[in-house]
């Protein structure tokens, strides 16, 4: 299953991890379109964040703290979506946490991680999840 995800002018196809995560896709499947603006994640690395995107869940499936550039994530505590656009490592001030990956960006990511990289200096950009 595939969903398309927008950053500013950027396009993606985004494959869904269904049985990997079949809680967390069902959640945002059901909470699709979904519009927001993403920042850059604080203590995490190369992470893009859009928050809150609250999908009502408590437990974590097909957890990861080490994401890949173009995988799609889900922190339940705070009700976040994440892309990796590079190294990351999902951290707090505490250490690393674990977190859902529910799916990963196709294509050619080279212009994500220039769009992602200019967010911690430029501020948010707009952000869009919808049914492919």
């Amino acid at each position: 299953m595939r969903i398309d995800v927008v950053l500013e002018d950027l396009q993606f196809e985004a494959d869904l991890f269904v049985d990997e995560a079949p809680e967390t896709c069902r959640a945002l499947l059901a909470a699709l379109p979904i519009e927001s603006r993403v920042i850059h994640a604080m203590w995490s690395g190369h992470l893009i964040i859009a928050t809150p995107i609250d999908l009502r869940l408590s437990k974590v499936e097909n957890e990861v703290s080490i994401p890949v550039p173009g995988d799609l994530l889900y922190h339940q505590r705070h009700k976040e979506i994440a892309i990796a656009y590079g190294e990351a490592q999902f951290r707090e001030p505490v250490g690393p946490v674990y977190v859902t990956r529910f799916g990963r960006l196709r294509g050619d990511l080279r212009a994500l991680a220039q769009l992602a990289s200019k967010v911690q200096f430029e501020g948010a950009k707009t952000f869009r999840l919808s049914k492919g």
